[in-house]
């Protein structure tokens, strides 16, 4: 038969006109992310060149991400942190909805989101706060537990001794559902996975569970409370 360059001619584009900042495939199209704009392409079932049927369908005019390391996905739902320091999923039914707001408080300190992964129906954000440093290294972990019937925060923070964090960088998660990253201990970067018990090398791992203001449209005295408490205290692995 013919050889590929007649397959894929070079005039065979698509432009979007702008900078691509990250791409990600979904069942029903791709999402083609700028810094601040979302576009979902969808068709191109033909066989001809260019396809007659793609479609180019506008999901954001306002938002974007800085990279591809902003967007991951969790059963068919795509989770991003847009330009607006905003966390919020994309459904496959077309709909956008914020999650950083369900408890914001978890977000105080924080310099930069690095990189989000997906992990077991979690929302892994590798987080920088109050680094001194500054460039760019995972001080903490903000996990949404979406497998909950109320989903809610967790804050990890891993340690090479009691007074001294350990930094992650490169958040990845492999086909056997297990969490690595990239942790640099002195001047050497070695890969580690996140452990699944309740410390690290024998250094309790700091969790912090998230709280609520109460909110309501009277001023009412409350005589009794009731507390529902659904925390794990082991680590997201």
């Amino acid at each position: 038969g013919d050889g590929l360059p007649d397959y894929f001619p070079t005039d065979n584009t698509f432009k979007m006109n702008r900078p691509i900042t990250a791409l990600y495939p979904l069942r029903e199209g791709l999402m083609v992310f700028h810094s601040n704009r979302m576009v979902m392409l969808t068709g191109a079932y033909s066989p001809l060149n260019p396809p007659p049927d793609l479609q180019s369908r506008n999901i954001s005019s306002h938002e974007g991400v800085v990279s591809s390391k902003m967007v991951t996905e969790i059963d068919g739902n795509l989770f991003y942190y847009n330009n607006h320091n905003e966390l919020k999923v994309f459904s496959p039914q077309g709909m956008t909805q914020e999650l950083s707001d369900i408890n914001q408080s978890v977000f105080d300190g924080v310099t930069q989101v690095v990189q989000l992964v997906g992990h077991k129906r979690q929302v892994v954000v590798g987080v920088e706060i109050e680094d001194d440093d500054s460039d760019g290294r995972i001080t903490d972990l903000l996990i949404l537990d979406l497998g909950q019937q109320r989903p809610y925060w967790k804050n990890y923070k891993y340690m090479l001794d009691a007074d001294t964090p350990q930094y992650l960088r490169h958040l990845t998660v492999t086909d056997g559902h297990l969490l690595y990253a990239a942790g640099k201990i002195g001047s050497l970067e070695s890969g580690l996975l996140l452990d699944s018990g309740t410390n690290d090398n024998g250094i309790i791992i700091p969790a912090l569970a998230e709280t609520h203001e109460v909110q309501h449209s009277r001023r009412e005295r409350w005589s009794k409370y009731y507390l529902e408490f659904n925390y794990n205290g082991s680590p997201p692995a």
